[in-house]
């Protein structure tokens, strides 16, 4: 398919560099990150009211900083490690949004450690949008899981930074591409849990930092990460191909 194809696109520097070690041509092979609806995530905040229902549902106590994490609970995901990183916290509390084969062991996981986790189920599109206005902290705790899988760019992060959040994030596969140290949001080594809990720490204790990192994400996004722009890289890509068939 890589010999026969006139371009080809990777989410992440890393499936890139998978591709052309499986035969894909360096000079035709491109990363192209997905984009996000910038406009759906990045709409009018929700009223107080709203707010304070949905953080409710979320678990979290007044006071507490609310964590948010969104994705299917499989290994890849890394959640195992987020509960881990917040055992016997009280100034965190983990509100996880997803369902998936590892709920009952990530209950388990929750209970043993004594962390402040609500695994919240599966959420829609919009109550997912407000999860994530809701949230003091983004996680993404991604890892290559013993099978070697590991996300190529999770959506929930672009989510995240369209949604102006402090973002927690492994530095793994395509993550750092869209989200530097310090710029966008804190990176931490995958599967660490000490540096997990370090980084939520530091950015619950600062709101400036928050607000800064949260303000670089959505810059990012707004510059580079819009379906408008991702959408106009694919269509050069497509004229690349082609031009490449006519040859």
């Amino acid at each position: 398919a890589f010999l026969a194809a006139g371009a080809v696109t990777a989410c992440s520097s890393d499936l890139r560099a998978r591709a052309i070690a499986l035969g894909a041509p360096e000079g035709s092979t491109r990363t192209v990150p997905y984009g996000v609806d910038a406009a759906f995530f990045g709409g009018a905040p929700l009223a107080d009211d709203e707010r304070d229902a949905m953080r409710r549902r979320l678990g979290v106590a007044p006071g507490q900083t609310l964590v948010v994490a969104v994705g299917r609970l499989v290994e890849k995901k890394g959640f195992a490690h987020l509960i881990e990183a917040v055992g016997g916290s009280s100034q965190l509390h983990v509100a996880i949004v997803g369902d998936g084969d590892l709920h009952e062991d990530l209950v388990a996981r929750a209970r043993a450690s004594r962390s402040p986790v609500t695994l919240a189920g599966r959420f829609s599109r919009k109550e997912t949008r407000d999860a994530l206005d809701c949230a003091d902290i983004v996680a993404v705790p991604s890892i290559v899981d013993s099978k070697g899988n590991v996300d190529g760019l999770p959506n929930s992060l672009l989510e995240a930074m369209a949604s102006g959040r402090a973002i927690m994030a492994s530095r793994v596969a395509g993550i750092p591409d869209v989200l530097s140290d310090g710029v966008e949001g804190l990176l931490v080594a995958p599967g660490d849990a000490s540096s997990i809990r370090e980084a939520l720490l530091r950015l619950a204790s600062s709101t400036s930092l928050r607000t800064q990192l949260g303000e670089g994400a959505l810059r990012r996004v707004t510059r580079d990460l819009t379906w408008e722009r991702v959408a106009a890289t694919l269509e050069e890509s497509y004229v690349q191909a082609r031009t490449l068939a006519k040859r």
